[in-house]
């Protein structure tokens, strides 16, 4: 299984560098989605409402809170860092894609059509989703953050 790189949408870099508010590592609330493999990747894609109809629906599934965000400028790029997206440690899930999204809820498992995409990850370039069976479902961001910003 490989995991590819993380892909920003369109929208998010001119948020998280101008947007006060929405800004990776201020007060805004991010959250962690999974997405089935029926979901076909658009950049143009703004909104949870455009990858919605594939949403993990596995009972021991629900949309986490992305904590410990950090923005670490140590020079170029800087990278936007923060803890594990986990979904549990006894659980059965299955995903193809890790997405981020802000929302306006600080509220774990409560996603709006209208809250905004920031990025996805494919879980499983070779195709198909990723099968967790009553043990740990959890990602851990690449070495140097989810993403970085550089020239």
């Amino acid at each position: 299984m490989a995991v590819g790189a993380v892909q920003l949408y369109d929208q998010v870099l001119a948020k998280l560098l101008y947007d006060a508010e929405d800004q990776w590592d201020s007060t805004a609330t991010f959250k962690f989605g999974l997405i089935l493999t029926g979901y076909t990747h658009s950049d143009t894609h703004t909104l949870w409402s455009d990858v919605s109809a594939q949403v993990c629906v596995d009972g021991d599934y629900n949309e986490k809170l992305v904590t410990s965000r950090a923005v670490t400028d140590s020079g170029n790029p800087i990278y936007c860092t923060s803890a594990a997206a986990d979904f549990g440690t006894n659980v059965t899930i299955s995903a193809r894609y890790l997405v981020c999204v802000q929302t306006a809820s600080s509220v774990a498992g409560t996603v709006a059509g209208t809250d905004k995409l920031i990025w996805y990850q494919d879980l499983n370039t070779g195709g198909g989703n990723l099968s967790s069976v009553t043990s740990v479902f959890k990602v851990n961001q690449p070495t140097n953050g989810w993403f970085s910003l550089g020239q």
